[in-house]
């Protein structure tokens, strides 16, 4: 039962006093949410802390009825409530600010909006099974430039790892490719052209100047399989690239994964030219793009000496962390695939910023979805939000 001498003003108390601390694991909502400024808060925790406050003891989910009980007390108290399901498809939400929920008629449901003071980034969160057909890109980056508010501009907009996909070219034969792990140059060259004819269509003139209007720069993730079945795709060449568009004169820089993770060793088409990871902006500085696993040359476990590694994966870190020594990137953008964990790249990430004193600001456009697993797995998508980057960004949602 929810005792008597809690108030309106504890109950704002309580309010701040989880904006600043956030909201711990198993206390966030998972029907129902209190809307106050912009922010969303779990309606049983904020009842909670509010008794804390108020009476000096933090009460359990067990202690008061959840559902009416909670939500008519704070409706009399004249608090905004809503159902998570209006959201979307987020899962484990506890906390994010939500500038705006735009409902749309496209391919998905919901665009939900989050913006920091002055962001330096703006990134393309997806929270939903995603194919990346171009159609439904180009559907997601016209919204977000109709969503955008007309007085902010960032220098990047990020989006994820196989943001977009392309099709494998029928002209590209296996004996082209030679070893995928270190691939002839033709064979890169002809794939990085596709995808670069892919990104021109979705890319036209007016989408082109309505983004040169918010961002100096737009990073895109773009994939391609040889087979398409889901089944056999990593069994068969695939490659996994990073375009960085300058929105300012339509140029285009392209990388790729330069790491593979173990299961890909015998089938990625590898981007063997480790200095395409590095790019001189003249108006920001150098800066450091990465797929999906590169930045996974960080990780501690292995850059340690102790740890067994062959050969080719330990002389190929050396060489990358050594020419990130060289180069002293200001800015990392990292175009992961899935990102459902916290855990997932913050051991790498600190290594890096570690051994690299020059970087000033990192992000990571994530894929808050992995297919066929429980949402219960995933951790709070604020949590990851703030774990993936330095600086303040401007995240568009898509669910």
């Amino acid at each position: 039962m929810i005792p008597k001498n809690l108030h309106k003003s504890d109950i704002i108390k309580a309010i701040k006093k989880i904006k600043n601390d956030g909201v711990p694991k198993g206390r966030g909502a998972t029907k129902f949410l209190l809307q106050y400024n912009k922010y969303y808060y779990p309606t049983k925790y904020v009842v909670s802390q509010a008794n804390l406050i108020k009476n000096n003891k933090l009460l359990e989910s067990s202690d008061f009825g959840g559902g009416n009980e909670v939500n008519s007390y704070l409706r009399k108290l004249g608090f905004k409530i809503i159902e998570v399901a209006e959201l979307g498809e987020i899962r484990q939400l506890s906390l994010v600010k939500l500038n705006r929920i735009k409902s749309t008629k496209l391919s998905y449901n919901k665009l939900i909006i989050s913006k920091e003071n002055e962001p330096t980034f703006a990134r393309i969160i997806l929270a939903r099974e995603w194919e990346g057909k171009p159609q439904e890109v180009r559907e997601i980056l016209v919204n977000v430039c109709e969503s955008w508010e007309s007085d902010s501009k960032v220098h990047f907009i990020l989006t994820c790892g196989g943001f977009v996909q392309f099709k494998w070219p029928e002209n590209l034969k296996d004996d082209e490719i030679g070893n995928p792990t270190e691939p002839k140059a033709i064979a890169v060259e002809k794939l990085a052209t596709a995808a670069q004819k892919t990104l021109e269509k979705i890319l036209d003139q007016e989408l082109m100047s309505n983004l040169k209007q918010r961002a100096d720069y737009i990073t895109i993730g773009i994939d391609s399989f040889k087979v398409t079945d889901s089944a056999q795709k990593t069994k068969n060449p695939h490659i996994e690239l990073v375009f960085l568009i300058d929105l300012r004169n339509s140029k285009y820089y392209w990388t790729g994964k330069s790491y593979p993770n173990t299961d890909q060793k015998k089938n990625l088409v590898r981007i063997s030219n480790l200095d395409s990871h590095f790019v001189n902006l003249e108006n920001l500085g150098k800066i450091m793009v990465l797929g999906c696993h590169d930045l996974n040359f960080f990780h501690p476990r292995v850059t340690s000496e102790k740890r067994e590694l062959s050969e080719w994966r330990r002389s190929l870190n050396s060489a990358f962390r050594n020419l990130a020594q060289k180069h002293k990137p200001v800015y990392v953008l990292h175009h992961p695939h899935v990102t459902v964990q916290t855990t997932t790249w913050i051991h790498a990430r600190k290594k890096m910023e570690t051994e690299l004193k020059s970087i000033r600001f990192y992000a990571s456009a994530i894929r808050y979805h992995t297919h066929g697993s429980k949402s219960n797995s995933y951790d709070f998508l604020d949590e990851l939000l703030k774990k993936t980057k330095k600086g303040n960004s401007y995240d568009f949602i898509i669910c």
